[in-house]
């Protein structure tokens, strides 16, 4: 007995020391991580767990009714089974402005709110847009240290606001989602996470080369909150959810009570709302009578940046935090999510797709999403049947 209980007493001094050494190394956000991952029986993040973060609501205003196409369709055993076998929550399409399908599984509806993951990244890259159309950020050449000035004096000082919403900043930030202490796992479970982007050194020139890193569309949300005065989720609220006629409200998540919004991720909200930004881009930024962002601004975002990746190939996939491709001789750009979250606009045939849902195909060596593939092919069978 006085064997086993010095055994559990040596336990409980380890995990205390482990404990201890996770807030001195400034990695007290992996218990967070671990108390709602492994000890829930979870892997990682998912798509319904807005409860354990503080959050800002966006609320909606006088919503506008979606109305059904004449030919509004159900979706086919064989498309029904490919969504469950990846976790689908919501599926829908919208042709010409009407819903010509729509399908929810496992308890969720029309109302229910679900993580967006970097969907969120092209709703900051459309704030941007719409804070250079009010006059609040002059240009995308401006300095980013011109709106953030804890950069002035440092080594990022010299960076633009176009590498942020371009991904070519320079700075390595770390994109893995394994690793529980990287920049992603700090930025989803961690807080401080304005501090936390200003750690990161810069690497490369800026506009050399384009990287994928959330940590950029974390300084620029500060930078279009400094230039707008108030937090972007009430930005978003006033010159975006509200314009649109959204039918629910939308959260996102923040670092801390009434604090900083997880920018690069963590927008929640229902597939018929995120939708309605498919479609807004869709009609080149106006709902109905008003122009929420310029034309313009749509038409920048869309376009390919055409800077060298990491092997030096030319980036041909991704604009203004929006994401291209083409489908034969289709167009398409989307907003994507990590769990397989689209928003896909195909704008040649007027269609828009949302999917919501757990989990996407391994990609393997494939650079292709299957399943974007899949989704925008299911896209067309149903418009045109």
């Amino acid at each position: 007995m006085k064997i086993l209980k010095c055994i559990v007493i040596s336990i409980l001094a380890l995990l205390l020391l482990a404990i201890l050494g996770l807030y001195l190394t400034g990695n007290e956000h992996v218990l967070k991580g671990v108390a709602n991952t492994y000890l829930k029986g979870k892997k990682g993040p998912s798509i319904d767990e807005h409860e354990i973060f503080h959050n800002r609501p966006i609320a909606n205003k006088v919503h506008d009714e979606w109305t059904y196409a004449d030919n509004f369709s159900e979706l086919s055993n064989e498309q029904s089974a490919y969504h469950e076998k990846y976790g689908s929550v919501a599926f829908v399409v919208v042709h010409k402005g009407k819903i010509v399908a729509e399908k929810y599984w496992d308890d969720y509806e029309e109302g229910t709110i679900s993580n967006s993951f970097s969907m969120s990244k092209s709703i900051v890259s459309l704030l941007a847009g719409i804070a250079i159309d009010q006059g609040k950020i002059k240009s995308l050449d401006d300095k980013v240290s011109a709106y953030i000035s804890e950069l002035k004096g440092s080594d990022k000082e010299n960076i633009k606001l176009k590498h942020l919403i371009t991904m070519t900043s320079g700075i390595d930030f770390g994109e893995s989602y394994s690793d529980p202490f990287g920049f992603q796992a700090k930025t989803y479970y961690g807080d401080d996470l304005f501090e936390k982007t200003l750690e990161y050194p810069l690497s490369k020139e800026p506009g050399s080369e384009y990287l994928y890193q959330g940590g950029n569309t974390l300084l620029l949300a500060k930078a279009i909150e400094n230039a707008v005065g108030k937090p972007i989720s009430e930005y978003a609220q006033e010159m975006v959810w509200q314009k649109i006629g959204a039918e629910h409200n939308a959260l996102w998540n923040l670092d801390d009570e009434d604090g900083f919004e997880k920018a690069s991720c963590c927008f929640y909200a229902t597939a018929r709302d995120f939708a309605r930004l498919g479609e807004l881009y869709l009609c080149h930024g106006m709902w109905k009578e008003e122009q929420v962002v310029s034309s313009e601004w749509v038409q920048n975002s869309i376009k390919p940046i055409n800077v060298p990746d990491t092997s030096g190939a030319n980036t041909r996939t991704y604009g203004y935090q929006w994401w291209l491709y083409d489908h034969g001789d289709l167009k398409t750009y989307s907003m994507r999510g990590m769990l397989g979250q689209y928003v896909i606009v195909l704008p040649e045939k007027e269609i828009v797709i949302v999917r919501l849902g757990r989990s996407r195909p391994d990609l393997g060596n494939n650079k292709e999403r299957l399943d974007f593939i899949k989704y925008v092919e299911m896209g067309l069978e149903l418009s045109e049947s």
